[in-house]
């Protein structure tokens, strides 16, 4: 059977939002919740990974970086508000914030948590830094 291209990427970018609802789902069982209702999660979430990396294989966009492309064509910023006391401010707490989240994480056991998403916005805040230092 041949799935149309546009359907895989449908189907892969449902399959991006079930990942963000079973990683917030997660934060609440890790919790709250028993081992079996722990493990049902996790088997969902790998489910889920899986069938998101076979539709990536198979040609579908990747629904995580089809939002980065287009957060990234936004509005221009001026070069010299990229490394502005505000901006390195934010860097600087958005580090603190991944690297206490990343922590966290790994005291409960929370494998998939938020601190990758954080890592990746203090990543992104620490490059606009470099960039104007240039």
């Amino acid at each position: 059977m041949r799935i149309p291209l546009l359907v895989r990427d449908e189907w892969a970018q449902l399959a991006g939002n079930v990942k963000g609802w079973l990683r917030r789902a997660g934060r609440r069982v890790n919790v709250w919740s028993d081992e079996p209702t722990r493990r049902a999660l996790a088997e969902a979430q790998r489910n889920n990974d899986e069938l998101l990396e076979e539709l990536k294989i198979s040609g579908a966009a990747d629904p995580v970086e089809s939002i980065r492309s287009a957060d990234a064509a936004g509005p221009d910023v001026p070069l010299q508000l990229l490394g502005s006391p505000a901006a390195r401010r934010y860097a600087e707490a958005i580090r603190r914030a991944a690297d206490a989240c990343q922590e966290m994480e790994a005291e409960r056991g929370i494998a998939d948590g938020f601190s990758a998403e954080l890592n990746s916005f203090a990543e992104t805040a620490e490059t606009e830094i470099a960039l104007h230092a240039e």
